[in-house]
């Protein structure tokens, strides 16, 4: 236990049954700059890396949340 916590641990190989199941997977991004920057991208590749594996994956990304910060 890690301060008064506890976590299941699991093998790789109870990881990798685990995954192989289809699944739908989603990546919401809310960028507070202008563009994305390489954090969002490691998130989006890591999204990418499912889909390549066939599942399900989904992205959203709000746009609007930095033009709102320009206003204010």
């Amino acid at each position: 236990t890690h301060l008064g916590h506890s976590f299941p641990t699991r093998r790789s190989s109870d990881l990798l049954k685990h995954v192989e199941k289809r699944t739908t997977v989603y990546l919401g991004v809310d960028p507070s700059a202008r563009s994305l920057h390489v954090g969002n991208l490691l998130a989006l590749i890591g999204l990418l890396h499912f889909r390549l594996k066939g599942h399900t994956s989904i992205a959203l990304v709000r746009v609007s949340t930095h033009t709102e910060l320009e206003q204010s």
